[in-house]
């Protein structure tokens, strides 16, 4: 008996250990690192035009990016993922404004130089609907396409479900439920792992009683770009292909061989092309 009493003991323990561990890993996408500053890569060509700007959202927070100037009358505004900034869309930044698109690539809140929090909700969707505001406020634009990535995914489709100056959408390893993305990341345990994860990151920011990207997907009417790597362990694709299910625009699907979840420029082959050609088909035809 004595020897029975040890080993459940143990099992607790153990089952404490890694639930608590589990917990603590989740809410990194709460707090990620903070850079002292943000430079332009030394080892990549600049985009002439390209300045630093600021704005505020409808919450207060002072947001912080890059800008492109527009000669098309169209630009982009990119939304980077958990614990990224505006650093991760370089390529695109370069492909779209040498393509003559204006660009906004810009941090989010509690990320990058941006003020404010992380919530994986108002506080994102505030500060990306600031920047559709802006964009559309700056000289010679006309149209506003949005690319989203992972969290910024997620994010575009909430605002873009509201939001008519949204007229086209790229999504890229594409979050429909956060719930869904927490469980599958966290699942090593079953419950015992995922469970404490989904409790810390409500407890970290996330409201639960918001609306999902899946759940608005539908009232986007827009022609939209769904993005992957083939390789993705981040996300799974089931994510991406509920939300184009429910997309009733027009829509699209690209798959990136041998790409990760994001980085798909590093990867050969005609990912820049083919992002810079369906902004040229859904926006500059109206230009």
């Amino acid at each position: 008996m004595r020897a029975l009493g040890a080993a459940l003991l143990l099992a607790l323990i153990l089952g404490g250990v890694i639930a608590v561990r589990a917990a603590r890993a989740s809410t990194g996408d709460f707090h990620p690192a903070r850079p002292a500053s943000i430079e332009w890569p030394s080892g990549v060509q600049d985009v002439p035009g390209r300045i630093e700007v600021s704005f505020p959202s409808p919450l207060g927070d002072t947001i912080r990016g890059w800008y492109v100037p527009s000669t098309n009358g169209a630009a982009i505004a990119l939304v980077p993922g958990t614990t990224s900034d505006r650093r991760h869309f370089v390529p695109e930044i370069a492909a779209l404004g040498n393509g003559l698109f204006g660009v906004l690539a810009f941090d989010l809140p509690g990320a990058g130089l941006s003020d404010g929090r992380v919530t994986w909700g108002a506080s994102e969707r505030a500060a990306l609907s600031a920047a559709v505001a802006w964009l559309r406020a700056a000289d010679h634009v006309q149209h506003v396409g949005v690319v989203g990535f992972s969290q910024g995914s997620y994010t575009a489709v909430q605002v873009a479900a509201g939001e008519p100056a949204i007229e086209a959408l790229v999504l890229e390893g594409a979050v429909g439920s956060y719930e869904h993305v927490t469980r599958q990341e966290f699942g090593q345990w079953g419950w015992l792992t995922a469970y404490p994860a989904i409790l810390a990151r409500r407890s970290a920011g996330y409201d639960v009683s918001e609306p999902r990207a899946i759940d608005v997907m539908r009232r986007y009417a827009g022609p939209v770009l769904f993005v992957n790597g083939s390789a993705d362990r981040d996300v799974p694709r089931s994510e991406a292909d509920a939300l184009y299910a429910e997309a009733r625009g027009r829509k699209e699907t690209l798959t990136i061989e041998g790409a990760g979840h994001g980085a798909y420029a590093r990867v050969p082959g005609d990912y820049l092309a083919r992002l810079v050609a369906f902004f040229e088909r859904t926006l500059t035809h109206h230009a």
